[in-house]
């Protein structure tokens, strides 16, 4: 019978992918529900320096294959390996970060099983069946991203396959007290030559990855096109020393890239602080920035959806607020 929470543990130069962390978090509230084990696998030229990075999280099996040398971006060759490493392990679910890797890498792993897979999951629930099996609600937005829908895998079809948004779960930390895990060196068959042929690496820009980790973040929707609405907001971001957020109208009319779209086609961020201009306040822009500690939203549409959401909201328009705002900040030296 199919048994443990496993997650694909993604890894590039030697480091654990900060995704599988926030896995981590998801796969313990799992298994306080379902009381299975957490199980890491991977597969790399360096499974010793990945597998140390493990330690103190609250993982209970790693099952790790040795490979002659890291074939990140040959997919056909990695699909494989891991569904020969899944055929082993038999896990009743496996959780996979929902990034390009994810999305590229575990269809044609699920191909190979005909298993399930689900994608961009935003919310994961468990429960048991009467024969003791458990499965998985896998809940993510749907309908041209205005609602949500719950979505099981078949009865009896294993590995229940799902990826998951990333910003989603905060990142699980080490705890100085937890078991090291049991680790097991898997023999599968890794061999044969790749479709894919890697011709050069690009350094990675250095926005990127910005938004995510950025404590104050200024949101921007469509209302910031009119006027000289935006330019005002990136000088409000450079004197907060702030990153630049936005929902998909800034991001059409090239004004942020992809990266920078925040929402259920974009990417989720946790900031300490947002602050939100003209953003009407829509679902699947909403649900990029939930987790918010302190949510700042000013809009001059009364019933704009974005007030439901925000801790303090100004029914204004944008411009002299933001105008005002930075007199304020030229006047104290900021």
């Amino acid at each position: 019978m199919a048994r443990g929470i496993c997650i694909f543990a993604e890894h590039w130069n030697g480091e654990i992918s900060p995704a599988v962390f926030e896995l981590l978090t998801a796969a313990k509230e799992l298994k306080e529900q379902l009381g299975e084990p957490i199980q890491i696998m991977l597969a790399s030229a360096s499974c010793d320096t990945l597998i140390e990075q493990m330690n103190g999280m609250p993982v209970d099996e790693i099952y790790a294959v040795k490979l002659e040398k890291d074939i990140c971006f040959q997919e056909d060759v990695l699909a494989k390996v891991y569904a020969q490493m899944l055929e082993k392990i038999q896990p009743g679910c496996v959780l996979i970060p929902a990034d390009d890797m994810g999305r590229s890498l575990f269809p044609r792993v699920a191909y190979r099983l005909s298993a399930g897979l689900t994608a961009d999951c935003t919310e994961l629930k468990a429960a048991r069946r009467e024969d003791g099996t458990f499965y998985i609600r896998q809940i993510k937005p749907s309908f041209e991203e205005n609602t949500k829908v719950c979505i099981c895998c078949k009865e009896n079809r294993y590995p229940q396959m799902m990826t998951v948004r990333e910003g989603i779960y905060e990142a699980c930390e080490a705890s100085e007290g937890q078991k090291r895990p049991e680790v097991r060196y898997m023999d599968v068959e890794a061999s044969g030559k790749s479709g894919i042929e890697l011709l050069e690496m690009l350094p990675l820009d250095e926005s990127a990855g910005s938004l995510q980790s950025a404590e104050v973040v200024v949101v921007g929707g469509r209302g910031t096109l009119e006027k000289d609405n935006f330019q005002l907001m990136e000088q409000f971001a450079e004197k907060l020393g702030a990153a630049i957020g936005g929902t998909r109208p800034l991001m059409d009319m090239g004004k942020i890239p992809f990266d920078h779209q925040i929402g259920q086609t974009g990417c989720t961020i946790r900031p300490q602080i947002c602050i939100s201009f003209g953003a009407s306040g829509a679902i699947q822009h909403t649900e990029g920035i939930k987790n918010t500690r302190l949510f700042l939203a000013v809009n001059k549409a009364e019933d704009a959806p974005v007030f439901q959401v925000a801790d303090y909201g100004a029914v204004m328009d944008m411009n002299p607020v933001l105008t005002c705002l930075l007199e304020e900040l030229n006047e104290t030296g900021k």
